[in-house]
């Protein structure tokens, strides 16, 4: 009878389900990327089973002081190159590498009766655009290329005392969607989600007139999960990850 029930034991020891241990990895992600990063966290965590991505949005330069200060960031995906460039020069990232190239997008609500499409940065002088929302340019990169694009359309001065500045790029989109501003300058990839693309009408500003808009990361050297974070960025510069990336509105950078 002892021997029937140690052997019972056995049987059920190993047909007990095997618990797979959660893996969490927290990604510090510029506010531009956040349509674009739910396609990503959904993906990958189909492909790579027991690892969860944790989210942590903002302006490029917010994350960036954050990270210096010892923020709990495995990874850091900013807007621009100088972020991660920055951080590895301090000592706190690994090796930059760029993942995506961004698009600069002019956007209006469907029921302002703007003609973004026909006249471009130039439906910014219409009388009834009283504000245009843009990212802080000192903390987003996406401001800072809204500026260039208006200060090469030749109308910085034309709307400069209209301009109210967002926190990020991802709050200036929300100023226009609430009523606050008519029009914004925001980042072409938050224009595609199913809200914005449902609200409003997007034009996309010529590449010629702001600098190229290179999204880039670091693997942070304090992380605890230094192996997961370098598979997930290898993953996001891989084909798997260029899919996403694309569908979200970015051009994958070649590596």
């Amino acid at each position: 009878m002892m021997l029937l029930t140690v052997a019972v034991a056995m049987v059920s020891w190993g047909c007990r389900k095997e618990e797979v241990r959660v893996r969490w990895l927290t990604v510090a992600c510029a506010a531009s990327l956040r349509s674009v990063m739910e396609g990503v966290v959904g993906k990958y965590g189909a492909v790579r089973p027991g690892v969860e991505l944790r989210c942590t949005y903002g302006a490029s330069g917010t994350l960036q002081a954050q990270a210096m200060e010892g923020a709990p960031f495995d990874v850091f995906l900013g807007a621009d190159e100088m972020g991660p460039a920055a951080l590895a020069a301090a000592g706190v990232g690994g090796a930059p590498f760029g993942f995506a190239e961004g698009r600069l997008a002019l956007w209006v609500r469907k029921d302002s009766g703007l003609d973004v499409e026909g006249q471009g940065l130039r439906v910014l002088l219409d009388p009834r655009v009283k504000k245009v929302a843009v990212a802080n340019p000192e903390l987003a990169p996406y401001g800072r290329a809204a500026m260039e694009a208006l200060g090469r359309a030749g109308i910085e001065a034309a709307v400069r005392e209209r301009l109210v500045f967002a926190e990020n790029v991802a709050q200036a989109a929300q100023y226009v969607a609430s009523g606050s501003a008519q029009a914004g300058l925001v980042a072409w990839s938050l224009t595609l989600s199913p809200a914005m693309a449902a609200e409003g009408v997007a034009w996309m500003v010529p590449e010629t007139v702001h600098e190229p808009l290179v999204h880039a990361g670091v693997v942070m050297k304090r992380t605890a999960e230094a192996e997961e974070a370098r598979a997930f960025s290898e993953w996001l510069c891989g084909p798997e990850g260029g899919v996403v990336l694309r569908r979200g509105g970015l051009t994958p950078v070649r590596r």
